[in-house]
């Protein structure tokens, strides 16, 4: 890919086509340290620190557990700051991630499960009145005996989003060296998520994006929007 240079911040951060999600992550996290990141409706605070500590820790257990480059994992759940941790875990160690429209039901989250056959589900105990996991094992034949669903072979484990304790910002030395190695590989090439479209005239299609074009867009849209570090 040759790399093009152009007058556009993300967050500070002069962007060209040769950037990568942990790269960003890691600048911000220098940059603004201990400046609020975002703030949960509860009103808890994250700074931009913090959310870098929170995604070096999830993405190295997402490593310990097995997953690899290019595996995908699915985000079934509103939005939220562990939203937020968990999308860039998954895509700054090389996997894919694979978001879920919040109003689908459990047929159709079932047909993005199984096209992205994706091997981990992030998602919340319940969220508008819809128990996510229920609905999803009412269209899969049940819970299976060594999997969440049983007609979804390749779908491992269901991870609640709600469980404070998946989101710790406490990372160790191996934690930081597992995530590092990971994060280091990841190219502008590499696949960061499959967006499936809405099925308005057939069945929804997945859409491959690589790093450089989502941090291209996100710095597309800041730019458009005059947004600048405070």
């Amino acid at each position: 890919m040759s790399t093009v240079t152009a007058r556009l911040h993300f967050s500070g951060l002069e962007i060209d086509l040769s950037h990568t999600m942990p790269e960003v992550i890691a600048y911000v996290a220098n940059v603004y340290g201990d400046k609020p990141f975002c703030v949960s409706e509860t009103g808890e605070t994250t700074s931009f620190a913090d959310f870098e500590r929170k995604v070096i820790s999830l993405g190295a257990r997402l490593i310990k557990t097995g997953v690899k480059p290019g595996d995908r994992i699915a985000i079934w759940a509103p939005n939220s700051p562990e939203w937020i941790v968990a999308a860039c875990a998954i895509e700054c160690i090389g996997a894919i991630m694979i978001p879920i429209n919040t109003r689908f039901k459990g047929l159709e989250a079932r047909y993005v499960l199984e096209k992205s056959r994706a091997r981990i589900l992030f998602t919340v105990r319940e969220f508008l009145g819809a128990d996510y996991v229920a609905m999803l094992r009412d269209a899969c034949g049940g819970p299976g005996e060594n999997v969440p669903c049983a007609e979804l072979e390749h779908l491992e484990h269901i991870v609640n989003l709600d469980v404070a304790d998946v989101f710790s910002a406490d990372i160790s030395g191996e934690d930081e060296t597992i995530y590092r190695k990971a994060a280091s590989a990841v190219t502008p090439e590499t696949i960061i998520d499959i967006l499936f479209t809405s099925g308005t005239t057939g069945m929804p299609k997945g859409a491959m994006h690589n790093h450089a074009q989502a941090i291209w867009m996100s710095a597309l849209y800041n730019e458009a929007n005059d947004y600048r570090a405070s």
